[in-house]
């Protein structure tokens, strides 16, 4: 259980560092589908340690695109304001 907790206490401060960064480069969604992609077809080719490697390393690529796409909408909308 404490493993877990640890973490998933990484992963929410990992989102939090990257939704408060302040970043004018993005990731477009295609190089997001690709990058995707490429962690899969390298998970299949493995057994159980890869799989838990490339979910991690998934679960990071997408709070890494989340997080920059989101803080270019705030930055957007305040702009207009």
């Amino acid at each position: 259980m404490e493993v877990y907790a640890t973490i998933a206490m990484i992963a929410g401060m990992l989102y939090l560092l990257l939704y408060f960064a302040d970043q004018e480069r993005g990731m477009t969604e295609e190089t997001k589908k690709e990058l995707v992609s490429v962690l899969v077809r390298w998970a299949k080719r493995g057994g159980r340690l890869r799989r838990y490697a490339a979910i991690a390393a998934i679960f990071c690529l997408l709070c890494y695109y989340h997080s920059i796409g989101k803080s270019h909408a705030l930055r957007k909308s305040l702009e207009r304001a």
